[in-house]
């Protein structure tokens, strides 16, 4: 079993670009992603993030994953940016294989690929200087993925302020991740 959750929440709707927001467009692919799956994946409820990750612990699916979209902004306060990502448990060879698989099922639709990487809270990597103030010691695993205690990934489909080229993609997107998905349950036998 893999379940998928949207990334935020309705009070908290994550990042946003004109009409759109990272919540509400992360429960729709979420819902194509489970629809397409069938029996072999099933939706987390939305809510505050420990409320889906207690869920996800209670479940003990195989695989965890979700869904959200990227935002960053220049000096000008411009949106920029562009391209999918895969973060997933550090430490952890069943979370970086999925993120791998995912990420370049995703990167079959948007470009350019940004890799699979290490989840770290606000990319703030152990042993470098990130960003100007960064403190060496104080880096922390995302939440999602160290409080699951299965393997877990976050995708990034793409960045906010890419809507328009996000709906285009969408569907041939969520059937590539569904692939991979199918494909890693078979080879970690467990359909």
């Amino acid at each position: 079993m893999i379940l998928v959750s949207a990334g935020h929440h309705a009070l908290a709707k994550g990042a946003t670009w004109q009409n759109w927001n990272e919540y509400d467009e992360a429960k729709t692919w979420r819902d194509d992603i489970v629809h397409t799956l069938e029996h072999h994946a099933a939706p987390v409820p939305s809510g505050l993030l420990r409320d889906k990750v207690k869920f996800i612990n209670q479940v003990d699916p195989a695989l965890a994953i979700e869904i959200h979209f990227n935002s960053a902004k220049n000096m000008r306060g411009h949106h920029v940016g562009s391209g999918c990502e895969s973060l997933y448990k550090p430490e952890d060879h069943r979370s970086r294989h999925a993120a791998q698989q995912l990420q370049m099922a995703m990167a079959e639709v948007f470009q350019p690929s940004r890799g699979a990487k290490e989840g770290w809270y606000r990319m703030d990597f152990p042993g470098r200087v990130d960003y100007h103030g960064d403190v060496d010691g104080d880096e922390k695993i995302d939440y999602f993925l160290r409080a699951t205690n299965c393997p877990a990934v976050i995708l990034e489909p793409e960045f906010i302020h890419r809507m328009k080229i996000v709906h285009t993609g969408k569907g041939l997107c969520c059937l590539a991740i569904c692939n991979a998905l199918f494909h890693l349950m078979k080879d970690w036998d467990v359909i």
